[in-house]
């Protein structure tokens, strides 16, 4: 293959970089950039730390902005929802550069994501209208939230720390929350399952409509769900469940890990 050609072949088949925020001199928090598959305008899918899922959300025709934030303390974390929320805000600004529909934003978060999808999913996300910089002057609302084994209370289990007491999701609920879809497998031991229930169930009390998907046999994480005898095509339901909330229509199935049965 001619150099050129092999260099543009190589560009279109790895994922752009964009700066979406630099909260501080030096830093520079990015998001890759994965085009959906089909005519647009396309829906969102803003993913924290579950790579995977761009592999099957994409050929279903949403745009894929992945972020991996850094680490944080835990008195850090609002810090850390916020600028989750900046990037919802800066695909809601910059919509037309991707042909994205700007009132069909999905946020999906999995492995220490979750955490960060179940807040920013639930806390204040109104616009900063006086702000001078137009992308907070974006609302950070999503329309749905999808979070893969996320914790939702931390209450009682760290007594003597008080800030990830306060990180709890479920101490943030605002009855007008987007629906959250929940995937979390019945053998994690890092999240255990009730936090998941748990956090459906206060939900699902503010008046939030949240689904929960089991995956029977699952561990912490999505790597290794494949692998298990008869476990269900949770990436199909996923699918078929943002394009239900989102009023989207797209194909299902490409990039789906194939099953080990």
């Amino acid at each position: 293959m001619h150099p050129a050609l092999l260099l543009a072949a190589l560009s279109a088949a790895t994922p752009a970089e964009i700066v979406y925020a630099e909260p501080a001199p030096g830093v520079r928090l990015t998001m890759s950039y994965s085009p959906a598959a089909g005519p647009g305008p396309h829906p969102a899918a803003v993913v924290i730390d579950e790579s995977y899922c761009t592999g099957f959300l994409s050929p279903a025709g949403y745009a894929v902005f992945t972020i991996n934030p850094r680490p944080t303390r835990a008195a850090e974390w609002r810090e850390s929802a916020t600028a989750v929320q900046r990037a919802v805000r800066y695909v809601r600004q910059h919509a037309r550069r991707w042909n994205v529909d700007s009132n069909r934003i999905a946020l999906i978060g999995g492995a220490s994501g979750g955490l960060l999808s179940n807040l920013a999913g639930v806390l204040d996300s109104a616009p900063h209208r006086k702000s001078s910089d137009p992308v907070d002057r974006q609302s950070a609302e999503a329309q749905a939230v999808v979070t893969f084994s996320g914790p939702s209370d931390f209450r009682g289990l760290f007594r003597e720390d008080t800030a990830l007491a306060e990180a709890s999701p479920v101490l943030h609920i605002r009855r007008d929350a987007p629906p959250f879809l929940l995937i979390h497998g019945d053998r994690d031991e890092t999240v255990p399952l009730v936090q998941s229930a748990h956090w459906q169930s206060a939900l699902q009390a503010a008046g939030v409509h949240c689904d929960l998907i089991i995956i029977s046999g699952g561990a912490h994480g999505t790597a290794a769900w494949h692998t298990i005898p008869g476990v269900r095509d949770w990436e199909l339901e996923m699918i078929h469940w943002l394009n239900t909330v989102l009023g989207h229509r797209g194909p299902a199935g490409a990039g789906i890990r194939l099953r080990t049965r």
